[in-house]
């Protein structure tokens, strides 16, 4: 299923407010982050993630694990579109990826601080 990123955004962010946050703050790399997290190589994280139940790794050898299967994975699926990158060129949009994936989740924080943020600044 493909889903148009200005759509996606929409549904997301109904008010105004939050639509001029949008414009001003998403950058082509936090879209781009948004867009993979609409498709099936974000259950794939999802479920590295919540498979890593090894008390000996600590949180970024558990970030590293995940973030080394997430890329191959990304390349394969920006290669099957058409895209013809490296490893290296998409290691910053995984890192996004596996940290956005990672916070909602499997952080304990991340989402409340995030509402409450977003309350802070009247936006639902």
């Amino acid at each position: 299923m493909k889903i148009k990123l200005p759509t996606f955004i929409a549904k997301l962010f109904r008010s105004s407010e939050a639509q001029e946050v949008i414009e001003v703050a998403v950058t082509a790399t936090q879209k781009a982050v948004a867009l993979l997290m609409t498709l099936p190589i974000a259950q794939v994280v999802r479920d590295d993630i919540q498979t890593i139940n090894n008390g000996s790794l600590s949180g970024q050898q558990k970030f590293d694990v995940v973030l080394g299967k997430t890329l191959p994975a990304l390349v394969d699926l920006l290669e099957g579109q058409g895209l013809d990158v490296l490893v290296k060129d998409v290691e910053d949009i995984g890192r996004g990826l596996v940290q956005a994936i990672y916070n909602e989740t499997a952080s304990t924080r991340a989402g409340g601080i995030a509402l409450r943020i977003l309350a802070l600044f009247g936006i639902r």
